[in-house]
């Protein structure tokens, strides 16, 4: 997956990638291990769907295995 296709899926379906299509969550969580700009995007996802839903109390799973994965790779 390319880091286009990553935002636009985000853009679609948010940070939680539950709700993702089963035929590329798999290429979209690669790309969050390999790619500092995917996380960022990945990130700033997260913020906007906890701003849209104040009722969102926790961030979604493997969030911080995802920060942490970005703040050894710098």
């Amino acid at each position: 997956m390319k880091l286009d296709e990553f935002k636009d899926n985000l853009t679609v379906y948010g940070a939680d990638l539950n709700k993702w299509p089963d035929a590329v969550r798999p290429a979209a969580e690669n790309l969050l291990e390999t790619s500092v700009d995917a996380q960022d995007a990945f990130s700033d996802a997260t913020t906007l769907d906890m701003l849209i839903n104040p009722g969102l109390t926790h961030p979604p799973q493997n969030l911080a295995d995802k920060i942490s994965h970005k703040i050894i790779k710098k």
